[in-house]
């Protein structure tokens, strides 16, 4: 939503009048839950014996509150608030519609809410660095304008990432954003000769709900799910599915965003990944699509400033899915060509740890799978 739905026809239409309708019946259900609970509070002896029914009516009352602020604020901010992004989505097989609004930067509430209010915050992962540097998290952070300059340091992992795991990219297969069927066609082709390589214990991450279930459905059209554990992103909960892998020890697991990050399987159950394009933003996405029109309006790049930074850092996440102990090993293969013909893909593949690596047509990378699983079969 930009500043131009201010004066779209459908306030006219009938949306000013169900907004303010809406917003007078929460202010009522409001009024009311507090008027109830201010009437138990009265009594002492019955307030302390409906004391949880107290805060259930409290959280309530919260609860209408904030729905009723988040409407406003999506839909009727006014020209006071400060700059955010705004969007109305359908959500869920029921269809339900969601609004919402999140500013546009969110520097100034980590700094003022969050930083200055503390006298020492350490920030650590394995993924905060892009291109050697702290500049793109330090400015989204806030941390870039307080007044004691942040330290920073880049430590060596202590992995044996050459020993240990073979970076392999494809660069005979469709570009994603050339011929996007052909891509998910090698995608999938080449998901199931790395699990039989392999035998299972794959992760095969997408950055799209669409392609995972394309590809899983062409898994199964093959019989991949009558020879391994078969788990897909959606069919059951994240942790239900990772407890399931684990467990496996020989599953081919195909997934999306939650799984490129925040995920820990350490052993053999995982050992190797198959990334099937660069994880870029989708460019329409409302908050990618306002970020990126605010540094255009300023006169910055914003595939260099914020498409870019934002791919390595996933890219690197998704990648620190494979090596978690001393003792993993594993392959991680990219089909996407762009890691080695694009410009930018320098940039991505020096974010990357250091493991061997190897960008060659698919049947080359297929002979080096199979020979890499022969020399270290499964424990």
């Amino acid at each position: 939503l930009t500043d131009r739905f201010a004066s779209h026809p459908i306030w006219r239409d009938g949306l000013t009048a169900a907004l303010d309708d809406l917003l007078s019946e929460v202010e009522l259900l409001h009024d009311g839950l507090r008027l109830v609970r201010e009437r138990l509070e009265a009594d002492a002896r019955r307030a302390e014996a409906l004391a949880p029914l107290l805060n259930e009516i409290r959280a309530v009352a919260r609860r209408l509150q904030t729905a009723a602020d988040g409407l406003r604020r999506a839909l009727r901010p006014g020209h006071e608030a400060v700059p955010s992004v705004r969007w109305v989505e359908v959500r869920g097989r029921d269809r339900n519609v969601l609004v919402s609004s999140v500013p546009l930067d969110l520097a100034p509430v980590l700094r003022e809410d969050l930083f200055e209010r503390l006298s020492t915050t350490i920030v650590t992962s394995a993924t905060l660095a892009t291109e050697g540097r702290f500049d793109f998290l330090a400015g989204r952070l806030g941390v870039d304008a307080l007044d004691e300059k942040p330290r920073t340091g880049i430590f060596p992992s202590p992995f044996d990432y050459p020993h240990q795991a073979l970076l392999a990219i494809t660069t005979d297969v469709p570009a994603p954003n050339v011929d996007a069927a052909a891509h998910l066609q090698a995608v999938t082709k080449a998901a199931l000769a790395f699990a039989e390589a392999s035998d299972g214990g794959i992760f095969v991450l997408f950055t799209s709900h669409r392609d995972v279930r394309e590809c899983a459905a062409e898994l199964r059209a093959r019989g991949a799910d009558r020879r391994w554990p078969l788990l897909v992103h959606g069919d059951e909960s994240r942790d239900a599915i990772l407890r399931r892998f684990r467990e496996a020890g020989r599953a081919v697991l195909v997934g999306t965003a939650s799984f490129w990050e925040g995920v820990d399987v350490p052993g053999d159950a995982l050992r190797g990944l198959l990334i099937a394009k660069l994880p870029f933003r989708v460019p329409s996405e409302p908050v990618t699509a306002a970020q990126c029109e605010a540094i255009e309006a300023r006169g910055g790049d914003s595939f260099r400033e914020y498409m870019l930074p934002h791919a390595a850092l996933r890219l690197k996440q998704g990648f620190g899915r494979l090596v978690r102990t001393a003792t993993d090993r594993g392959v991680v293969v990219v089909m996407d060509p762009r890691l080695v013909t694009k410009s930018y893909g320098r940039t991505l593949l020096e974010g990357l740890p250091p493991a061997r690596r190897l960008a060659a047509p698919w049947e080359k990378i297929h002979a080096e799978l199979i020979r890499f699983y022969a020399q270290f079969p499964q424990r």
